[in-house]
């Protein structure tokens, strides 16, 4: 039923606030996937491959339902996607209790074990490769601010020796991803071009 031999994809979940009605909406978000890029020409592959898929699993009231042709609320393949459960579960175990029945840490359990089961990741560029899988361990981050005005430590690590240096004393204290900084974000602090901030950061 789904296209298997397709690259990684990143699924998420959120709970949002709107004004609109549930068509409004769904009119909203199929707005939002078309600016991405999304096809709808009708030559796109189903459940294959796509810049971008936004879906309505839940709205208003825990019992509210739409059965209409363009919308179903809930989402009817709920249950069937671990893709969607697991993000799902990630903002409330308990969702769909009332609407389907059944929570959401119910339905991923009752699923056949994956192969390749979804992973929390953490996205650190504008691509999916470069993602940070979540292992469950927290994970500190030690900051390099590169710049001569920042209010806690301006100017001590402008210097390549004295940046390695403090790198190395935040890794041996336990950080395990390093922020360098090239702007300073005290209050009333110039705002640099680009390619100073770049200077700063990239040697």
């Amino acid at each position: 039923m789904y296209v298997e031999d397709q690259p990684a994809f990143l699924n998420a979940a959120c709970i949002l606030q709107t004004r609109l009605p549930p068509h409004a909406l769904l009119r909203g978000v199929k707005e939002i996937e078309r600016q991405q890029g999304r096809n709808f020409d009708g030559s796109a592959l189903r459940f294959g491959p796509r810049s971008l898929d936004l879906d309505l699993l839940f709205y208003d009231e825990p019992n509210f339902r739409v059965d209409e042709v363009d919308l179903n609320i809930p989402h009817p393949r709920i249950a069937e996607r671990p893709f969607v459960l697991q993000p799902l579960c990630d903002l409330d175990p308990e969702a769909g209790r009332s609407a389907l029945g059944s929570s959401a840490a119910t339905m991923l359990q009752a699923l056949s074990p994956l192969q390749s089961p979804p992973v929390r990741v953490t996205p650190l560029g504008r691509t999916t490769q470069n993602v940070l899988e979540w292992n469950g361990v927290p994970k500190a981050m030690g900051i390099i601010n590169a710049t001569p005005d920042s209010f806690s430590d301006g100017g001590k690590f402008i210097s390549i020796e004295s940046a390695i240096r403090q790198a190395s004393n935040l890794i041996q204290r336990g950080c395990s991803l390093l922020d360098i900084g090239g702007q300073s974000t005290r209050p009333g602090a110039t705002i640099v071009p680009e390619d100073t901030e770049q200077q700063r950061v990239v040697r």
